[in-house]
């Protein structure tokens, strides 16, 4: 299997600080955890795939008020997958690079929205972009996925 570059080039610089509570997730270790649920929508005018979701306390960071970053990059590597799916090029291309930004912290239970967009694509090559904006429209997280086309 192909392993990936994954980088978080950006902390957190208003204050923001998290403090270990690992009392807060012993609690989360036995429990069965709910689906999202999420609606994925596709707009062929811009090809581009987006969602919205509330994450609740099962994807909580360590100080238990934010959303952790790993869930949302898994988000947005999910919409880049979906993305791809939709453009039927899922079966022919592999990872190269997926640089996560991570800029803002998320708040749990508030509403995200999530979008990924192809940006360009060559024989060889498949650029696409995705980011994750809070309900004051603010952009909380970004990723650049490069991926490579093979011959099937």
């Amino acid at each position: 299997m192909e392993s990936s570059s994954i980088m978080q080039d950006e902390t957190y610089k208003d204050g923001y600080s998290s403090q270990i509570a690992l009392e807060s997730h012993l609690p989360l270790l036995n429990m069965d955890i709910p689906g999202l649920d999420l609606e994925i929508k596709y707009d062929k005018d811009t090809t581009m795939v987006f969602a919205n979701v509330k994450p609740s306390e099962y994807f909580q960071g360590i100080d238990g008020r934010v959303v952790h970053e790993g869930f949302l990059a898994i988000l947005l590597d999910e919409m880049i997958l979906l993305l791809l799916e939709v453009l039927k090029l899922d079966e022919r291309c592999n990872p190269l690079r997926l640089q996560y930004r991570f800029l803002k912290p998320v708040l749990i239970r508030s509403e995200i929205y999530i979008r990924a967009w192809l940006t360009k694509e060559t024989d060889d090559i498949i650029d696409l972009q995705g980011e994750v904006e809070n309900e004051m429209g603010k952009i909380v997280a970004r990723i650049k996925a490069k991926y490579v086309q093979r011959e099937l």
